[in-house]
């Protein structure tokens, strides 16, 4: 296949073609199932790809471990960024947690939240610029409601840096400010 004779369609399919991991070609890609669906209907749509190696390297090897349960699992256990993707061009995991322990994280924190704003002890969302209670940053991004798994609590705003904070991994076991 020559480039200047092929269109953008035709190199996908062609690139496609030298995948070497089932699920991982351009075509099959999450990230790009809406680019192709675009591209079928106008070959003109302006389109940006994100090309990847798919999943991490040992990808039939239990190698990541959960940070709740802390059992080694597959990758398949594990959500994955559509069109992030690492240094070495393998698609980044979404979170630490595996699909189970994040189910039920996610029905706990709802039920907490929730419970939470019923009683009226979730104040107003600070506004952009405000300063973050935790760090003392002031923080222009969106802010998080937080909540304590143990006493089941809401603990109040924090801006996003300390959402994804080193010391705030989603773990029971570790300490909070």
């Amino acid at each position: 296949m020559k480039l200047e004779e092929a269109s953008i369609f035709e190199l996908i399919k062609e690139l496609s073609k030298r995948k070497t991991i089932p699920g991982t070609g351009l075509l099959e890609s999450e990230a790009n199932k809406d680019v192709i669906q675009k591209l079928m209907k106008d070959e003109d749509h302006p389109i940006g790809l994100i090309l990847t190696h798919g999943y991490p390297h040992k990808i039939n090897d239990k190698t990541h471990k959960c940070s709740r349960c802390h059992e080694l699992k597959a990758h398949t256990e594990f959500g994955y960024y559509n069109s992030r993707v690492d240094s070495n061009g393998y698609l980044m995991r979404a979170n630490a947690l595996c699909l189970e322990c994040r189910k039920s994280s996610n029905a706990k924190r709802k039920k907490i939240l929730d419970e939470a704003d019923k009683l009226g002890l979730i104040p107003s969302k600070p506004k952009k610029g405000d300063t973050c209670s935790r760090c003392g940053r002031h923080w222009f991004g969106n802010w998080h409601r937080d909540h304590d798994d143990v006493s089941e609590t809401f603990t109040g705003w924090k801006c996003g840096q300390c959402n994804m904070s080193a010391a705030d991994q989603r773990d029971v076991n570790v300490k909070r400010k």
